[in-house]
């Protein structure tokens, strides 16, 4: 159960260094939610919102939609995939909610 929606939660998302940030757009989950719902199974979130001493420790675009915008919120998360037939599957749900420019 998350306290995001049904299925996520802040946990998920926070940025891994300990800093606290957590926001993360309503809309992106909203569609995540959407998705998870069609596909009947969980979805891994590996990355959510990265606060930018984070991001760039990882050596990340420095204009990544995963840092906070001047509301403090992130736009983006990674996902993972175990197997090709529920990556397929995945993409297939996934491409009627998101384009790889906006959420």
């Amino acid at each position: 159960m998350g306290d995001l929606s049904k299925n996520f939660s802040k946990l998920e998302v926070q940025c891994p260094c300990g800093c606290g940030a957590n926001k993360i757009s309503s809309v992106l989950i909203e569609k995540l939610q959407k998705v998870r719902n069609i596909i009947g199974t969980s979805i891994i979130i590996t990355s959510g919102v990265r606060c930018e001493f984070y991001n760039t420790s990882i050596k990340a675009s420095m204009n990544s939609s995963h840092i906070p915008d001047e509301h403090g919120i992130g736009s983006a998360v990674d996902i993972a995939c175990t197997n090709s037939k529920y990556r397929y599957e995945l993409i297939q749900v996934a491409q009627k909610f998101f384009n790889r420019n906006c959420v």
